[in-house]
C-alpha cells in the first residue's frame, strides 16, 4: 500500500508548457502606445490560462499608490484583460479627461468610478472610458 495522498479528482496535472508570457507596463498613459518596447517593463508567465485562449492580449501593471486598499495595495501587480465592459464592483482601467487610473465600478445615479482620491462620472450615454478589468492580483510581499 502506498503512502502517498489521493489528489481531488477535480486536479489538474499541469503542463510545464500550459503558459502565456504577459507584458509588465511601467505606466497606462492616454495618447501613447502602451505597449512600446520603452514601456515595457519585464514579462510575467501565467500558468494554465484556462479561461483565457493564449492569443489574449493580456497584460499587467503595478499599483503605484494606495488608492484601492483594502483590495489592492501598492506594489501588487494587477492583471488586467482589455475590455470595455464590467460590472458593478469590478475593479477596472479607465480613461479621465487627463489620464487612465484604475477604480471600482459604482452606480450613484449613473454608472461612476471610485478610488480612494477620486469619484467619476463621466455622464449619461457616454463612452465609459473602460480600457481594462481587473482580472487577477499578485501580491509581492
Amino acid at each position: 500500500m502506498s503512502n502517498r495522498k489521493k489528489l481531488p479528482k477535480n486536479l489538474e496535472k499541469l503542463s510545464p508548457d500550459d503558459f502565456m508570457l504577459i507584458p509588465l507596463l511601467e505606466s497606462l498613459k492616454l495618447g501613447v502606445n502602451n505597449f512600446a518596447p520603452s514601456n515595457i517593463v519585464d514579462y510575467l508567465k501565467i500558468y494554465h490560462p484556462t479561461k483565457f485562449d493564449k492569443s489574449h492580449s493580456l497584460f499587467a501593471v503595478k499599483c503605484h499608490d494606495n488608492n484601492l486598499e483594502p483590495k489592492i495595495y501598492k506594489n501588487d501587480i494587477m492583471i488586467i484583460h482589455p475590455q470595455q465592459t464590467a460590472k458593478f464592483g469590478d475593479i477596472v482601467a479607465f480613461k479621465t479627461p487627463y489620464s487612465i487610473t484604475f477604480g471600482k465600478v459604482i452606480d450613484v445615479g449613473h454608472v461612476g468610478f471610485a478610488n480612494k482620491k477620486l469619484k467619476y462620472f463621466p455622464g449619461a450615454k457616454v463612452d465609459l472610458g473602460i480600457v481594462g478589468r481587473v482580472i487577477s492580483v499578485r501580491r509581492i510581499l
